[in-house]
Order: C-alpha cells, then sequence, then structure tokens
C-alpha cells in the first residue's frame, strides 16, 4: 500500500512507514519485511499486523545512499507463499563541490572577476551558489541552476580593491548541500608601488648608478637625456624592493634629465621625476717641462 514505488528520501525522511494489506482465505501464518542497503546486504523487519494490514517503520536515512528494494512474503498455513516488491531511493549523500578558478591567493588588478564551480552528486542537481564576504560580509551572492549529476557553472562580480574569502555551495533536489571543503581568498590591487630615496648618487664623468626603494616588488626603469624629452632607457627585469640602475655612455660635464619608473607584478606603474644630475668634468692630462744646465 505504501510507500509508492520509486519514492526518493533524503536525511529530513526519518520514520517511513511500509504496509502491505494481505488476504487470503487461510490462516495467515507469517509476514515478513526484507530490505537491501543498496550493497546486496538483507535484513528482515517483522510487521504488526492491524486487521490485514501488516506494517513496519523504520528509518529509511539510516540506509546507504542509492537504489533499495523491499520485498514482502507472506505465508499462510497451508505453506502457501507470495511476494511483492518495490523500489525506493535514498538520497542522503551531499554534493562534491570543487572551486575550479580564480585559483587560491590569485591576484589580479581587474575590479571584475569570474569564478567557476563544479558540482557531482548521485542524484539530480538543483543549483550551486558563490558565497564571499564582500560588500554585507559572508553571505550568498548569487545563484544559478544546474541539472544532471555532474554540472559547473560561473559567477562574475565587480569588486572594489582588497583580499576577499570566496566559496560555492551546491544543492541537490533532494535539499543535501555541501560548501567545497576550503575556501579560497584573492586579491585586487589597482595601487601601483610607492618610490622613496631616490638618488643619483656620485656621478663619473660618463657613468652614473640611479638608486631607490618601493614599498613592493617592482621592476626597474629609467628614462633619461640631455633635454627633459628623455629619450634613452634602461630596464631591469627582476622584481625587488631595492633598485639600483646603472647608466652608461654619457657625456662628461654635461645636466641629464631623468625619471624612475617601478611597476608591480600586476602592471600597476608608479614614475616619479624628472630630477637632474651632472656628470663630472673629464679629468686632464698631466704635462710637466724641466730645465737642466
Amino acid at each position: 500500500n505504501s510507500p509508492y514505488n520509486g519514492s526518493v528520501y533524503d536525511l529530513t525522511s526519518s520514520n517511513q512507514t511500509f504496509n502491505v494489506t494481505v488476504t487470503d482465505s487461510s490462516y495467515i501464518s507469517g509476514v515478513t519485511f526484507s530490505f537491501d542497503n543498496a550493497s546486496i546486504n538483507v535484513f528482515n523487519l517483522t510487521p504488526e499486523n492491524s486487521t490485514g494490514n501488516w506494517v513496519v517503520s523504520y528509518n529509511v536515512s539510516e540506509l546507504a545512499d542509492g537504489l533499495h528494494t523491499v520485498t514482502v512474503t507472506a505465508n499462510d498455513s497451508e505453506n502457501n507463499q507470495n511476494t511483492v516488491s518495490l523500489s525506493f531511493t535514498v538520497n542522503v549523500d551531499n554534493p562534491t563541490v570543487t572551486l575550479q578558478s580564480p585559483a587560491d591567493s590569485y591576484s589580479t588588478a581587474n575590479l571584475t572577476v569570474s569564478f567557476n564551480c563544479s558540482i557531482t552528486d548521485n542524484s539530480e542537481l538543483s543549483n550551486i551558489t558563490l558565497y564571499g564576504n564582500w560588500s554585507t560580509g559572508w553571505h550568498a551572492n548569487s545563484t544559478n541552476s544546474v541539472n544532471g549529476t555532474n554540472n559547473a557553472t560561473t559567477f562574475s562580480t565587480t569588486l572594489a580593491e582588497g583580499m576577499y574569502t570566496w566559496n560555492c555551495l551546491g544543492i541537490d533536489t533532494s535539499s543535501n548541500e555541501a560548501f567545497a571543503s576550503s575556501n579560497r581568498t584573492f586579491t585586487i590591487d589597482q595601487t601601483a608601488p610607492i618610490l622613496r630615496t631616490i638618488s643619483a648618487g656620485t656621478p663619473g664623468e660618463t657613468s652614473i648608478t640611479i638608486t631607490w626603494i618601493t614599498n613592493e616588488s617592482s621592476n626597474t626603469s629609467v628614462h633619461y637625456g640631455t633635454t627633459e624629452a628623455l629619450g634613452s632607457q634602461d630596464t631591469g627585469t627582476s622584481f625587488e624592493t631595492s633598485h639600483s640602475e646603472g647608466l652608461s655612455g654619457l657625456t662628461a660635464a654635461t645636466i641629464y634629465y631623468y625619471n624612475v619608473t617601478s611597476c608591480d607584478v600586476l602592471g600597476n606603474c608608479q614614475t616619479n621625476g624628472s630630477f637632474t644630475f651632472t656628470t663630472a668634468a673629464a679629468s686632464s692630462s698631466g704635462s710637466g717641462s724641466s730645465s737642466g744646465s
């Protein structure tokens, strides 16, 4: 009589009543409800007889996830036997959610960030929700519907500069839900390095070393020339906070204009200058005379 064939139960289903009506012209000597647990391990329950309705109650949420069969066997006093079976599904396993992108500790200069989450489950999927700690603290940001048992979806949101935490919550049609195993963080950075202590040191006749420091790892570039239009450039490729760039092939006793530039790994750049330095005068060759008598 109940439940109907094809029923689906989840963690909230708890105790369910299974009942069957048995009629016979002879005395009913026994009725047995036989359950499998989706792994070929069978157990039996003895029902109570309520005026021809044989009833058992069982907490189906304790069964393994998957398809189950309950078989009712009835015997009469003449050793006649009959059986009836029905199937039902238990869906108690949570979906598995994986954060695909961006990677943990991701950094970007873009204010718009895309998130991709995938989800798998033993049963039909329902939706995935992006969670993050921006705006109003940890909250559900956006929800996308998904279907099937293996799917993925992408979210996009525009944020201000800062460091953020995110995750995805997946839910199936039986309301089983799970986040990915751990949160991820990302940083939006549009702030250029700060350049300090810019110095041309002591110029030589044809060379000089320009130095400065930055508040974050960044590269090194010096533009220079004999006019404010500059024109020449020397660049270092390493990212560091202490910068030193040597210029050579200069003309002695000449005023040079220069500026310095540092860009961080995200391409945020800061230029300071222009400044000037004057190369040392060329040293003259000594000459002397002697006389004798």
